[in-house]
């Protein structure tokens, strides 16, 4: 529930006749004045020839006794006042449905419709409809707004009719009439108010709307909307097995915690709070938990008792599924011992998933048994309301969620009751499990990953990256391989010089298990420099020259680089130390005796192609080893979906600091297709970088969302053919349609 900030101590005073958590009611209503996010309905069909005039005088009754529901919010001065009117005359109209050929259907489309009407609070706060499904089955459908009533409250509601239906027909049954009216409830409300519990009690939630979590992510990356939502209700039992389970779990020693209904509570939090943290990823889960709040001396009165507020869980790395369980039972002991107060949930931040344990014991009406259905609004705030119902009887637990459906999709709907079921398994199962060990996947999810996963394709698993270019080379050696912006190379003429530096690294001392920093402009040396070190069977430490001085040296110690392979203009920008500088631009220079230098090394297939430092954004950077094979399954892969054939040309872009770059630099290669290696300036400007996809030859680019933005916002349409990859960032909806 939102509402805006307000000085409540104003609020609260005896001329409102309202407490704090109505008051907080009222502005959540005022914030959305259209939609009926507060209505809440029951629908209690009877089996039997109900007397209709009988229940009209049974209802009248009640009304009599029942101050809340004669209460009348008006508004004055842009403020709200409560009114208790001395009489109010109601019949409930009478809708037959008898007629209709599907009688339940008919009543779950009329219930649906009616739940969302608008109640006007300046004439009275429900609305009760009588429903003929049979002449002798009957709905009695009650809908009130919650600035009045609880769930408690509406089963009040209902036995208190029943009894007086009973005692119309001259029969035995309890009278409520001594039962304390609400009003007597707001006094109570307002002399606590006025205590030193009370201001400690203030100060305590004050405390914790101070530091709220971030909201939740969930499926899709989707949030909490930030206004009232359209609402999708799915309901499930859990069925026998499960809620036995359930039920029985909540009763072990060192489950049970001071009473029945809050050791059940605390399994049911503490599943949907595992739910959300593995769905998630965060560690600070909040909770808007609904508390009965009703005092003894008021277990009969009608009226708005029930409290939302926040309900705080933090997950720590070792924790188990037990001492989950054990935390939410001591948030919510905190939380007892600082009531009765409505904290609220000031502008939705405090939380945007609530909970609420509901334990039904709903008698008979007259002699007969009745079936007990809640209907919620189709307008809401937050994400999701989950809802227990453990009906008295029953050997079936029921779980109502309500979902944004700005939020949750139809499929992630289906998805979330599934993945709290798994949740809720897990805590049964095994208490004692690390919460990290958990996996809330269905049967039916883990067999579609097994079947998604089921990729297995022969590749050339003992080739390196330099063997496949090789073979492409034998094919077409005359073919262009790479270009930048002053030259082009054949397939030989690459080779040639790849092999040529080659022996001059491992005249240097490169070979296996050699790291070698490689610190190059963009420009067909860069190809030359990579996959010259592969073919010494050393590793390459890709170094951008753009990088800090700082960081380019600590990459090099960290890696154990031997050598350093630069160009001779770039031969400043780091300290190499002791380590042999080789310049690629230098080849030319004769070796003393390059006779004697190996010719080539093969590199061993499980061997390191090269080591990627990672960005250093949590700490310091990681190096990242990556063997050969790996890089020869995904090019492999690559070549094979989204595709890649020897009449492409791709247009390189992305530092050799991001990983994708091996993709730009030697898919092409590897089938025989052409790699052209953009200039720093031309990746990094959207104007350049659209002048060369205008000229044309250009069928593959990939790039980051952050470079295809820039692209478009230099005025680039769309080249014709082009191929076009993204990857690194995650893609926003709105460059979709753009790249299509």
């Amino acid at each position: 529930m939102k509402e805006h900030h307000v000085d409540m101590d104003e609020s609260l005073n005896r001329d409102s006749g309202l407490t704090r958590n109505q008051f907080l009611i009222w502005l959540g209503q005022e914030a959305a004045p259209d939609k009926p996010i507060f209505n809440e309905m029951s629908v209690f069909v009877i089996p039997g020839e109900l007397d209709v005039e009988r229940f009209h005088q049974a209802f009248q009754s009640m009304l009599d006794e029942v101050d809340a529901l004669r209460t009348r919010v008006i508004r004055e001065h842009g403020r709200p006042r409560a009114e208790i009117l001395d009489h109010l005359r109601y019949e409930s109209p009478l809708l037959d449905l008898s007629a209709e050929e599907d009688v339940e259907d008919a009543l779950d489309a009329w219930a649906l419709s009616k739940v969302d009407s608008a109640i006007d609070l300046a004439i009275r706060p429900f609305d009760s409809t009588l429903v003929r499904l049979a002449s002798d089955r009957y709905a009695w459908v009650l809908l009130c707004h919650q600035i009045l009533t609880d769930a408690t409250s509406m089963s009040l509601v209902f036995q208190r009719v029943s009894d007086h239906y009973l005692r119309l027909d001259g029969r035995d049954a309890p009278s409520h009439a001594d039962a304390p009216g609400f009003a007597d409830y707001i006094k109570h409300q307002f002399d606590d108010a006025q205590t030193v519990k009370h201001r400690k009690r203030e100060a305590y939630w004050k405390a914790k709307l101070a530091d709220p979590p971030e909201p939740v992510v969930f499926y899709g990356g989707r949030s909490t909307p930030n206004t009232a939502s359209r609402r999708q209700r799915v309901e499930h039992s859990l069925g026998p097995d499960l809620s036995a389970a359930v039920r029985g779990f909540a009763t072990l020693d060192g489950i049970r915690c001071l009473s029945a209904h809050l050791s059940s509570y605390s399994v049911y939090c503490a599943a949907l709070v595992l739910y959300l943290h593995k769905l998630s990823g965060q560690t600070r889960i909040a909770l808007g938990s609904t508390w009965h709040n009703r005092p003894r001396s008021f277990e009969s009165t009608v009226g708005l008792f029930m409290v939302q507020n926040p309900f705080e869980v933090e997950i720590e790395p070792d924790d188990t599924l037990r001492t989950l369980i054990k935390k939410v039972q001591s948030e919510a002991l905190g939380t007892m011992r600082h009531l009765p107060y409505a904290a609220g949930n000031p502008g939705g931040r405090a939380y945007d998933v609530t909970l609420n344990y509901v334990k039904v014991v709903l008698g008979r009406f007259g002699d007969w048994p009745v079936e007990h259905r809640w209907y919620r609004p189709g307008f809401g705030d937050g994400s999701m309301q989950l809802q227990v119902h453990d009906v008295a009887g029953s050997q079936e637990l029921t779980i109502s969620i309500d979902f944004s459906t700005e939020v949750f999709s139809d499929a992630d709907r289906a998805a979330m009751f599934g993945h709290y079921v798994a949740c809720l398994n897990a805590l049964i199962a095994d208490p004692d499990q690390q919460i990290g060990s958990v996996a809330m996947l269905t049967d039916a999810e883990r067999t579609r990953l097994e079947q998604w996963n089921d990729t297995v394709r022969e590749y050339p698993h003992q080739a390196t990256v330099l063997e496949l270019i090789e073979r492409q080379a034998e094919l077409r050696p005359d073919a262009v391989a790479a270009s930048d912006a002053d030259e082009q190379i054949t397939y030989a003429q690459l080779l040639e010089r790849v092999r040529r530096l080659s022996r001059r690294l491992v005249a240097a001392g490169a070979g296996p298990g050699v790291s070698v920093g490689v610190l190059l402009n963009r420009s067909i040396d860069l190809i030359v420099g990579l996959l010259g070190v592969v073919g010494t069977g050393g590793a390459y430490v890709p170094l951008d020259p753009a990088f800090p001085r700082d960081r380019l040296e600590y990459m090099l110690e960290d890696s154990g680089a031997r050598l350093l392979l630069t160009q001779m203009r770039l031969a400043d920008s780091v300290r190499s130390g002791d380590r042999t500088v080789v310049h690629v631009d230098r080849l030319d220079a004769p070796l003393r005796d390059e006779t004697a230098v190996v010719e080539s090394v093969q590199p061993a297939p499980d061997g390191l192609a090269y080591i990627l430092y990672t960005s250093g954004s949590t700490g310091r950077p990681k190096g990242v080893e990556i063997s050969h094979k790996a890089l020869a399954n995904f090019l492999w892969s690559m070549a094979d979906e989204p595709g890649c054939t020897a009449d492409d040309t791709l247009l390189a872009v992305t530092t050799l600091s991001f990983d994708i770059a091996g993709l730009e630099l030697y898919l092409p290669l590897i089938v025989g297709g052409h790699v052209e290696i953009a200039s720093r300036e031309c990746a990094a400007d959207g104007r350049l970088l659209r002048s060369r996809l205008d000229v044309g030859g250009i069928t593959m680019l990939q790039a980051t969302p952050a470079t295809w933005r820039m692209l478009l916002d230099a005025g680039w349409t769309g080249t014709t053919g082009l191929k076009a990859l993204v990857g690194g960032e995650a893609l926003p909806p709105e460059l979709v349609q753009p790249l299509l």
